[in-house]
């Protein structure tokens, strides 16, 4: 009778285990690389013809400021205030791969959207200090699909609460990615009913392909990089 190493010999090893693991990698690399793109294009400006450093790019807000007159009376004038546009936007980490890296996203993104398993709720609590200020979504595979990370709709809201509640996670929204050549309505219109039964209010759905039918059914968040960027240079 053969034995177990027997029945493996032939197998290309090296690509049923290599290449899941180095797609994850580049899909990574990927991801980072638009985050960076993002902060570039959106909040910071290039140097001027004549050289000069990078400067961050300025959103003014008009507002009507007192100022007191030399006879003691008081009037309102119009000024300005200059606020740099990334310290306004939350700059949004889609994903954690592992232990090494998400302490690393804690320091520098606001609102992270693939809290997808408790072993990584465990991690976040290493961090408190950290995560105080942060903001949650929890990732669902509404969809069931072996090849997407994520929690099942029918654990969602028990690992809501045991985040929340026992964990002490600022949960704020779910996220879901539906599957890619399904009608994506019933799988957003699940998530919300579940958002619903959690007492969750945010819900990130939607990407360049779907994300109308994601505004249609209540999201308060899309992810449409494609279409604003454009497709990814491979």
């Amino acid at each position: 009778m053969a034995g177990i190493a027997d029945q493996f010999k032939g197998l290309p090893m090296s690509d049923l285990i290599g290449q899941p693991l180095l797609a994850a990698a580049k899909a990574q690399g990927k991801l980072s690389t638009h985050t960076q793109q993002f902060i570039n294009d959106v909040g910071l400006s290039e140097p001027s013809s004549s050289g000069g450093a990078v400067s961050a790019r300025s959103v003014d807000f008009g507002f009507k400021a007192p100022v007191t007159n030399s006879d003691g009376s008081t009037q309102l004038v119009d000024d300005k205030l200059s606020v740099p546009l990334l310290s306004i936007l939350n700059v949004q980490y889609a994903d954690l791969l592992d232990e090494i890296e998400e302490k690393k996203a804690l320091e520098i993104f606001d609102v992270i959207q693939t809290l997808d398993r408790e072993k990584l709720a465990h991690e976040l609590i290493k961090h408190k200090k950290l995560i105080k200020n942060k903001k949650f979504f929890i990732q669902l595979n509404v969809g069931k699909e072996k090849t997407k990370s994520g929690i099942l709709p029918e654990e969602a809201i028990q690992f809501v609460n045991y985040c929340k509640n026992d964990l002490k996670i600022n949960v704020v929204g779910l996220m879901c990615i539906p599957p890619f050549e399904k009608d994506p309505e019933p799988y957003f219109l699940e998530m919300k009913k579940i958002a619903g039964l959690a007492k969750i209010k945010l819900l990130s759905m939607g990407m360049s392909s779907d994300f109308e039918v994601a505004i249609k059914v209540g999201a308060d968040y899309i992810r449409i990089g494609t279409a604003l960027f454009g497709s990814r240079r491979k």
